[in-house]
């Protein structure tokens, strides 16, 4: 069974992390009703993501704390450099399996 999705496009800064965490946060809720697995895994897709800062970061903590209160493991993809670099920076690339 291939693991359900959720994708990030276009920029993700200060400006947009709000709604970006608000529709994502829908999604993933959404996604875990649908597939009520213990340690499902979900997909985070950040390949087209073109843009982004710290608040980028801020929101992958947010999802990966949902994920954890739901038993949810959250696999980070195509990360794009500029986020692998600023969580490198932060130390929080190994806690989001970003490492």
């Amino acid at each position: 069974m291939n693991a359900p999705t959720l994708r990030l496009e276009g920029a993700l800064s200060f400006r947009e992390a709000p709604q970006a965490l608000s529709r994502l946060s829908l999604e993933f809720a959404r996604l875990i009703k649908e597939h009520p697995v213990p340690g499902q895994r979900v997909l985070l897709d950040l390949s087209a993501l073109q843009r982004a800062d710290t608040s980028a970061l801020a929101l992958l903590l947010a999802l990966h704390r949902q994920a954890r209160v739901k038993d949810v493991q959250l696999i980070v993809q195509g990360a794009p450099q500029e986020l692998l670099s600023l969580a490198r920076l932060s130390s929080v690339d190994g806690l989001l399996g970003l490492a």
